[in-house]
């Protein structure tokens, strides 16, 4: 029956609790990132759940990881130039070239 508004009502129901369902994963999501302490894992979390956090609700919760994310890999590009300025002298030789006799 065209006039029927039972499946209006069920679609309603079932969209909200699907919205209900990807807030709380956007917010275990960003949980689980900021209990991890290096890149490379936080890095894997997102690649695990890759096509779920393509999800406008998802995204939007993430959206502070991410920024959170680049300013950890900025850092570490620092410490490693920091390094390598400090070390750049005191190497004799490069591992690829020949012993010096």
């Amino acid at each position: 029956d065209v006039g029927e508004k039972q499946f209006d009502h069920d679609y309603f129901k079932f969209r909200a609790a699907v919205k209900g369902l990807d807030r709380r994963l956007g917010s275990l999501l960003g949980s689980a990132f900021d209990d991890l302490d290096t890149m490379q894992l936080r890095l894997k979390l997102f690649d695990n759940f890759e096509g779920l956090i393509e999800r406008p609700i998802i995204q939007a919760e993430l959206e502070k990881k991410h920024k959170t994310l680049l300013r950890q890999y900025q850092q570490d590009l620092t410490k490693v130039e920091t390094s390598f300025i400090e070390n750049r002298d005191k190497v004799d030789q490069c591992f690829d070239d020949a012993p010096i006799y």
